[in-house]
């Protein structure tokens, strides 16, 4: 589980796993999920969470087929490091809403993933295809974990600044998040 606190900075409220994901994917698969809130301001959120696939692999897919049926429209990707060390990929997201007396609105968002296997963490789905074939001909079949952090881009706020609110959050529970070190990260 995610902890309840993040220091003094930040409370994690429970973010429930939704009926479509737990009839999706496999009976098996592991969740781990908090709203991280900031108690300075509560408008600046974090949302974290972990999918840990189980005996049926199909737990972990392209992260990008999930946002598009949610309706995100995925404006950027890039690679990026978490902490200066996790490979992740970043996208930027925007998906319309309706506001209160505004009618249609265009909020914007962050989303950054990561894969975690056993031996390895990789930024994209063809790096942990291809690390999970090398194990399978090994004899060492991987579980891996899904990693996402997201957060909205305030009104008024850089994707920057929004970018390092999510890497605080990462960066403080990164050992939970990504417990392999060092020459383990695939950098390429």
């Amino acid at each position: 589980p995610l902890p309840k606190f993040i220091g003094t900075d930040w409370i994690g409220r429970e973010a429930e796993v939704t009926a479509v994901e737990r009839e999706l994917l496999p009976p098996d698969t592991g969740y781990a999920r908090k709203l991280y809130v900031s108690l300075d301001d509560q408008r600046e959120q974090v949302f974290v969470s972990v999918v840990l696939s189980g005996a049926d692999r199909t737990s972990i897919h392209r992260p990008e087929l999930c946002l598009v049926g949610q309706g995100w429209s995925i404006d950027a990707q890039a690679r990026t490091e978490i902490d200066g060390e996790i490979p992740a990929m970043l996208l930027g997201l925007t998906r319309e809403v309706v506001a209160p007396d505004q009618g249609m609105v265009r909020v914007p968002a962050l989303f950054a993933y990561w894969f975690v296997g056993r031996e390895k963490v990789a930024a994209t789905t063809w790096q942990r295809l291809w690390h999970t074939a090398l194990n399978r001909l090994r004899l060492k079949p991987d579980r891996w974990a899904y990693v996402v952090v997201q957060t909205a881009v305030l009104p008024g706020e850089t994707e920057e600044l929004a970018q390092r609110r999510m890497e605080r959050v990462a960066k403080a529970l990164r050992d939970q998040l990504t417990p392999v070190r060092g020459e383990f990260l695939e950098k390429d």
